[in-house]
């Protein structure tokens, strides 16, 4: 499973995908903001909470990537079905 296989789904693929990762990585910040009760360098001046919290943040987004890419792919369905409908009512008319 990869990129292709959702772009090969059309406008619902990507849109799945742009859909995961906005949510992803929206999310991803909240346990530094959690843990350290601030956005890092709180507890080090040199700012290595934040460096830490980065490169672990990253090595989960990186393993985590087929786990999004096969949610991506589930919810191509309910994107067809619910968010696309959505997208084109909002579409301007074009003018010929």
């Amino acid at each position: 499973m990869s990129l292709s296989t959702l772009k090969a789904l059309g406008e619902a693929g990507v849109v799945s995908y742009v859909l995961t990762e906005l949510c992803f990585w929206a999310l991803a910040p909240l346990p530094l903001l959690f843990t350290s009760g601030g956005w890092g360098g709180a507890e080090g001046s040199d700012g290595s909470v934040l460096l830490a919290y980065t490169t672990v943040v990253l090595g989960v987004a990186r393993l985590a990537l087929p786990a999004r890419l096969a949610l991506a792919l589930a919810l191509v369905p309910w994107v067809q079905q619910s968010v696309l409908p959505l997208l084109r009512a909002f579409k301007p008319a074009s003018s010929q």
